[in-house]
């Protein structure tokens, strides 16, 4: 099975070893960021064909998602939400 499917790829029937248009405009958006003092580690990947679509960068939902996390490390500690 060629993956992904030709309905999904748009070529409805290219040979598999032929370069698609899909492949070409794919791209993986990452970061990877470590919080010593805090012990903690976050990564994000996302793949999209259209970057801007994610409406904030990378570096930008590393740092949301880690304030989130030691938002809940600190409840926790607390007790409660």
């Amino acid at each position: 099975m060629v993956f992904p499917p030709a309905e999904w790829r748009g070529d409805h029937g290219a040979h598999a070893d032929e370069p698609h248009e899909w492949t070409r405009r794919a791209r993986s958006l990452r970061e990877v960021r470590y919080f010593p003092d805090h012990g903690l580690a976050v990564a994000f990947q996302i793949n999209t064909s259209v970057p801007r679509a994610l409406g904030a960068s990378p570096g930008a939902v590393i740092d949301a998602l880690a304030r989130a996390v030691l938002a809940d490390r600190a409840a926790d500690e607390r007790g409660g939400p």
